[in-house]
């Protein structure tokens, strides 16, 4: 196993930087350690990084990220490839913005200059402290991952984030915080998340274990477990801000569980925000939590989902309307009890 330590802001384990050049995993695969630490005006550490359209493939790595503000994997414009990887970020001092602070990402897909960059993950962990420090983000890019686990404990840590029309694939993927605030699955601004066969748990308060928000944002899940059992933590949530917002969230199979007060099942928000379950099973066991929730959104539930709402002052389904619009619910085959 080859030996890789960095100390300084800015400096990466390995960095493939110009057009046309590649870094194939060496044999016995890569040891990474960094601790740089971002500052004002400077940019944090990378274990892995690849940029302007390179490539890097790794097989067998162990990349440790001790610096606040810095990153694992980082596939910046570039092509990565990752496999049998583990990913850590322990920062030991935070990095402060104001009164904030920010924790290591684990990987993450960039865009740079216009070019969207690749991830692909596969048999992999990855696990992250801090606050602000997303397990796996994919930013104006595409990530893959394939039987990969991912932890985070912080405030805002969210497990897998697309953002500005990235898109994240997941097959037998398993994601947990316990951070406030920390989602499981996040998809914002015309992004897109397909996740088969995973799991994804959240404890935190206010900690969404799925949401699509932002115009033009999309979910789709076959069987997908989601559950969530912090206060003010819904299970599965399609959220338009306004009227002319399209969002979708379609759930095949699999199952929605919350077991916090105010934490409903599905919500469906807003004009044009469309949720659709097909055999799936939702129940909620806190107070004030109703199993679907439609607020001037729409809501499908077809084969032979079950339904139920089992903690006191929450109704099986529950409908509201918007100043824009009403709420459209249609059940076929599904059972709902209370």
């Amino acid at each position: 196993q080859r030996n890789i330590t960095t100390a300084g802001r800015g400096s990466s384990g390995l960095w493939t930087q110009n057009a046309g050049s590649s870094a194939p995993a060496p044999a016995g695969g890569l040891n990474i350690v960094t601790t740089g630490t971002m500052t004002t005006g400077a940019v944090g550490a990378y274990g892995l990084l690849a940029s302007n359209g390179t490539t890097v493939r790794v097989d067998g790595a162990t990349i440790r990220v001790d610096g606040a503000g810095s990153t694992g994997p980082y596939a910046f414009g570039g092509n990565m490839t990752l496999a049998n990887t583990s990913v850590r970020t322990t920062p030991i001092n935070p990095w402060l913005v104001g009164t904030t602070s920010y924790g290591a990402y684990g990987i993450v897909a960039n865009v740079q200059s216009g070019v969207r960059a690749r991830l692909s993950m596969t048999d992999g962990t990855i696990d992250t402290l801090g606050t602000n420090a997303n397990a796996a983000y994919s930013n104006s890019s595409e990530m893959i991952l394939e039987r990969v686990t991912i932890t985070t404990a912080g405030s805002k840590g969210h497990g897998l984030l697309a953002a500005n029309t990235a898109t994240l694939t997941g097959s037998n993927v398993t994601v947990t915080t316990t951070g406030p605030g920390a989602y499981g699955a996040r998809t914002v601004t015309g992004s897109s998340q397909t996740l088969t066969n995973s799991s994804i748990r959240t404890s935190g308060d206010d900690s969404y274990a799925l949401i699509a928000m932002g115009n033009n944002s999309s979910v789709t899940g076959t069987n997908v477990s989601i559950a969530s059992t912090g206060p003010g933590a819904p299970g599965a949530t399609a959220w338009a801000s306004n009227a002319t917002d399209v969002i979708r969230v379609e759930l095949t199979g699999g199952s929605v569980t919350t077991s916090g007060a105010d934490s409903e099942g599905v919500i469906s928000n807003e004009a044009n925000s469309t949720v659709t379950l097909n055999g799936t099973r939702v129940t909620t066991s806190g107070a004030f939590s109703n199993a679907l929730k439609v607020n001037g959104g729409t809501l499908s539930v077809t084969g032979g989902s079950i339904i139920a709402a089992n903690g006191p002052d929450s109704a099986s389904l529950a409908t509201g309307g918007t100043s824009t619009a009403i709420s459209r619910v249609t059940l076929t085959d599904a059972t709902v009890s209370s």
